[in-house]
């Protein structure tokens, strides 16, 4: 999705819709991103910037991806945060990051993701950084927007549990040569 800098080496094939994601230009790639495309990253508490309250990121991720006035984002954004099961959304708007639980920024950052219509969710350890209560409910989460939505859905993690509870199917990576040389026996 091009969000490695350029000392990272990109190899192999990446297609979505039949267009190549690793020739895409970036700003192509920088529409699909949001649109089409969303994330939920694995680290909530690093995924928003610590200097903008969260209706102010919430605002500006909006106005990038629809052609709301302020007056409805702000009513999408209300609407997003009692979606996702959060408390006195008003307020929490005008919150800073660090001020939320990593639970409630996750749930922010699935709610984002959901409220653009992607045609697919791209979820990196998105259960990793937060506590099993949370981690229960942010699954059970998904699996809502699952059933509701149809929308699909690109899990990351080493959690087979988690990946157990969402998945219709699954890819096992294991045979890369850092695998080898991490897992070789010597004699």
């Amino acid at each position: 999705m091009g969000l490695l800098d350029r000392q990272f080496e990109i190899k192999g094939e990446a297609t979505f819709a039949g267009e190549s994601l690793i020739t895409m230009s970036a700003d192509a790639r920088r529409q699909l991103r949001g649109g089409r495309i969303t994330m939920v990253l694995q680290n909530p508490m690093t995924a928003f910037d610590p200097l903008y309250k969260m209706g102010e990121q919430m605002a500006q991720t909006f106005e990038v991806h629809t052609n709301w006035s302020a007056a409805e984002i702000r009513d999408e954004s209300i609407a997003l945060l009692k979606a996702m099961r959060i408390h006195d959304p008003e307020e929490v708007l005008k919150k800073y990051p660090h001020q939320l639980s990593g639970g409630m920024l996750q749930r922010v950052m699935i709610g984002l993701a959901v409220k653009l219509k992607p045609e697919l969710i791209i979820c990196d350890e998105p259960t990793t950084a937060i506590d099993s209560i949370s981690r229960h409910a942010i699954m059970h989460t998904f699996l809502e927007i699952k059933r509701r939505l149809g929308v699909a859905m690109i899990f990351i993690s080493h959690d087979i549990g988690v990946l157990n509870m969402i998945a219709d199917r699954m890819v096992v990576m294991k045979s890369s040569a850092w695998w080898k040389r991490e897992h070789q026996t010597t004699s």
